[in-house]
């Protein structure tokens, strides 16, 4: 069995893959991150987007990102990767699909409000057709070629200049899927009083609850970045690593 590499030398690669930004940079990065986030709420406002369209888009999207990383990683040894725990195969499946079933309960339950954007997608007959309406499609698929050529070009200066394999999804994954597990459940929580008198109001209190979170957990991500990713805080990252997108085998 190949040996492992430890969370220190992880962190160290990541380090070297994602050096420290410029304070300039940083708030770049970050003001680009507050406006994405506060533009993604105003298509709720405006009726163009749904807590049911966020939500599928957040879930495709890391199985996406998922199977792409999974496939640049094929040809890379293990020892070579990023957080890469040795787990067995049935054993990664096990944990896969425990995780895939305890989503599926949570999301179900949290967007069991937004009915009018729901239920197309389960009665109506026609569930392309629903989907075709929540307008992820595009914005899924232009995410999609751009991880790829990103992973194609990780893979090619990897094969150039050998040692340790980081991937450009292994920092930008980790709030997707702390997002993903957190984010359902307080929004749900929160905008539960309204769902019966007033759906459009839960709608949007879910949404501002969803996209608060996320836009929390991208800033955070960023912020320890700028701190030089000091060890304190990596397991929290190095976990949203390992949940996916820089490591599956």
């Amino acid at each position: 069995m190949e040996k492992t590499r430890d969370d220190a030398a992880d962190i160290e690669a990541l380090r070297l893959r994602f050096p420290k930004p410029t304070p300039l940079a940083a708030a770049y990065q970050c003001a680009t991150i507050l406006g994405t986030n506060a533009f993604l709420f105003y298509l709720v406002v405006t009726g163009q987007s749904s807590p049911v369209a966020i939500a599928l888009y957040g879930i495709l999207e890391v199985l996406m990102l998922s199977a792409i990383s999974h496939v640049a990683l094929l040809p890379v040894p293990r020892d070579s990767r990023v957080g890469d725990p040795a787990m067995p195969m049935l054993q990664r499946m096990g944990v896969l699909s425990l995780a895939l079933i305890w989503l599926a309960g949570v999301y179900w339950i949290s967007l069991s409000g937004d009915k009018a954007h729901l239920d197309p997608l389960l009665y109506s007959g026609d569930p392309l057709k629903a989907l075709a309406a929540l307008t992820i499609w595009r914005p899924l698929l232009i995410s999609a070629v751009l991880v790829a050529v990103a992973a194609i070009g990780d893979w090619l200066d990897w094969r150039r200049r050998g040692g340790v394999f980081v991937s450009n999804m292994a920092l930008s994954g980790a709030p997707k899927i702390v997002t993903l597990i957190v984010a359902p459940i307080p929004a749900v929580l929160i905008s539960g009083a309204w769902v019966r008198d007033n759906p459009a109001r839960a709608a949007i209190v879910w949404s501002l609850v969803y996209i608060a979170i996320k836009c929390a957990a991208e800033v955070l991500v960023l912020y320890w970045q700028y701190l030089g990713m000091p060890q304190r805080q990596a397991n929290a990252v190095m976990i949203g690593t390992r949940s996916g997108l820089a490591k599956r085998r």
